[in-house]
């Protein structure tokens, strides 16, 4: 039998062994959960981006003459900017402010719905833009363009603030996790003290102990991370199928690119050996403290 594979110190501990996995596993959850949150946001900003940064919406008051109507809709044709624009439905602006609307106002003929235009742009400055909010100005002063600008940028802010605050807590977890490794290492060496005195004594080198160690660590780390991964997948796979046809292309974890599934498995590899690392070191430090 290979002795570097043999364990002649007695490290393990059956009940804290299981603690200590249990503790690896879920830091391991967590921090894959939240790194695919963070990268599921990146995702969604950039459909955000692609989807509504193109697209505007005029609103036309419900007593406009349909001289102006008409005059409306031949700028609209007559502009590069524009590359299409269609009317959305009466039932669907109904819809849309059904939540703020008594039924019964909803219902009424009285209530006064603005024609909706909405409007794909071809990509032009801001100048151009605005270009067409003084023409739509001109025709009609009531007449009013929406291009989304505002919003779409405090949503980019919101989403910028989302995704760093979970790298931030995914980081944190990462070092707690190779903190409290540290500690427990620590605290294995001082309580096997004497064996390591007796296998320095038989000649054995430093390194010799600190690949026992590695040894035990790597056993229980590999089982938690593995552990830890299994449930993230089980997690991810819940998500990614919870959500109805109609935004799965959007709001699902199966939007991940190939990409950022190869930095969110590749995670587990790295924290794996930062932990042999901690461990390497730690175990060194105290062995030049017997010394």
């Amino acid at each position: 039998m290979n002795p570097f594979l043999h364990q002649i110190i007695p490290l393990k501990d059956t009940s804290q062994d299981r603690i200590l996995m249990a503790m690896i596993a879920l830091m391991m959850c967590s921090i894959l959960m939240i790194m695919a949150s963070a990268l599921f946001l990146s995702n969604l900003s950039a459909h955000w981006h692609k989807s509504v940064s193109h697209i505007a919406t005029i609103e036309i008051p419900k007593n406009t003459p349909n001289k102006t109507i008409s005059e409306l809709k031949k700028l609209l044709n007559n502009s590069s900017l524009i590359k299409d624009f269609n009317l959305i439905n009466k039932d669907r602006i109904k819809d849309i402010i059904a939540p703020w609307i008594d039924q019964s106002v909803l219902n009424s003929e009285d209530l006064p719905l603005p024609t909706l235009l909405t409007v794909s742009l071809n990509s032009g400055s801001p100048i151009e833009r605005d270009k067409l909010k003084f023409s739509l100005k001109a025709l009609d002063e009531n007449i009013k363009m929406e291009t989304h600008e505002n919003w779409l940028s405090s949503a980019f802010e919101r989403a910028q603030t989302l995704k760093t605050l979970a790298w931030i807590i995914g980081l944190s977890l990462t070092l707690t996790l190779i903190i409290s490794l540290s500690i427990l290492t620590r605290t294995r060496v001082l309580l096997n003290k004497e064996a390591i005195n007796l296998l320095h004594i038989s000649g054995a080198s430093d390194a010799y102990i600190v690949k026992q160690f590695l040894i035990y660590i790597f056993g229980v780390a590999f089982k938690g991370i593995l552990i830890g991964c299994l449930f993230a997948s089980l997690l991810l796979l819940t998500f990614s199928s919870s959500t109805t046809p109609e935004n799965s292309e959007v709001f699902t974890f199966a939007t991940l690119s190939s990409g950022h599934m190869s930095i969110l498995w590749t995670m587990p590899f790295i924290i794996l050996v930062f932990m042999l690392l901690t461990t390497s070191k730690t175990v060194t430090n105290e062995l030049r403290k017997m010394v």
